[in-house]
């Protein structure tokens, strides 16, 4: 690194897998880390083996290790590494765009498994759907799905709600 600037690695571009994926283990292993968010900015996004070496680090320690422990990759990159970024995504990876996205993302995610914690604390586990709710529902979303709508009209999703319960 740089003596005037000591966090700048850039002239190290060939170390750069083992440092992604060196920090990536060790954000893995330290008990104070609860979400890992590796940011691939620019050129390092650019660089394959970058990409792979991210890919490979996280894989191995949720997978091999079973540490249970998410990674969102933070990608700054424009649409020129599209195909690098399919490789996280293809692995099982998210993907943000941008670190305001990342996040955001981050802790919708956080936010919505604490507030699901506390309510299997206060309530216990959720109650099975009604039977038959799964096959009465099937078709209205085959329909949606067929005709390639993102959205359920008023009447599907009144239906829907009344197969699991909802009056």
């Amino acid at each position: 690194a740089s003596p005037r600037n000591p966090v700048d690695v850039t002239p190290a571009w060939a170390r750069f897998p083992s440092m992604y994926a060196g920090s990536i283990e060790a954000l893995y292993e330290c008990s104070e880390v609860d979400i890992v968010l590796p940011i691939l900015l620019q050129r390092s996004a650019l660089m394959r083996e970058n990409v792979e070496a991210v890919r490979d680090a996280v894989l191995r320690c949720q997978r091999e290790r079973g540490i249970a422990k998410p990674a969102y990759v933070c990608w700054v990159v424009g649409s020129e590494g599209k195909e690098n970024q399919a490789i996280l995504q293809e692995a099982g990876i998210p993907v943000y765009e941008w670190p305001e996205r990342t996040a955001r993302a981050a802790g919708a995610i956080v936010a919505y498994a604490e507030a699901r914690r506390i309510r299997e604390t206060h309530q216990g586990a959720p109650e099975p759907p009604p039977t038959g709710a799964h096959e009465q529902v099937a078709p209205i979303l085959a329909m949606a799905r067929a005709q390639r709508r993102t959205f359920l009209l008023e009447s599907e999703v009144k239906a829907l709600l009344a197969a699991y319960g909802a009056r």
